[in-house]
């Protein structure tokens, strides 16, 4: 399956399916309905057809040059320091997005979801 995410990304997102686990626990159907949902609003290539990005910011990240130069799109290099081989790169981040679902997925995964406990929250 073609995805926009890169491994780390990936990864991210895996280590979130674990900690979302912790509430879909018990329901098979709930969990994979909620983590292919937020598979496809994360890496979905075609996102940009259900999502509309609302607002966006920027920071700073101090990385390697060869990290750098390993993901040369991800940001803009803003400074470089040569003695201790790191630059600072600016990022964009997004903030806020309206996120559009149909009736049959939103249905579907509250419907799947609807019986599960979340044993702490009771």
């Amino acid at each position: 399956t073609k995805t926009c995410c890169d491994y780390t990304q990936i990864k991210r997102m895996v280590d979130g399916f674990k900690a979302s686990s912790l509430i879909t626990e018990g329901c098979p159907s709930c969990e994979y309905n909620f983590n292919s949902l937020f598979c496809h609003s994360t890496c979905s290539p075609n996102n940009s057809k259900f999502m509309n990005v609302e607002k966006t910011g920027s920071f700073v990240k101090n990385e390697t040059a060869a990290e750098a130069r390993a993901s040369p799109l991800e940001g803009k290099i803003v400074a470089v320091d040569n003695y201790t081989d790191t630059v600072l790169v600016n990022l964009t981040t997004i903030e806020a997005v309206t996120y559009y679902v149909g009736d049959s997925l939103y249905y579907g995964l509250f419907d799947s979801c609807r019986h599960v406990q979340y044993a702490e929250g009771n």
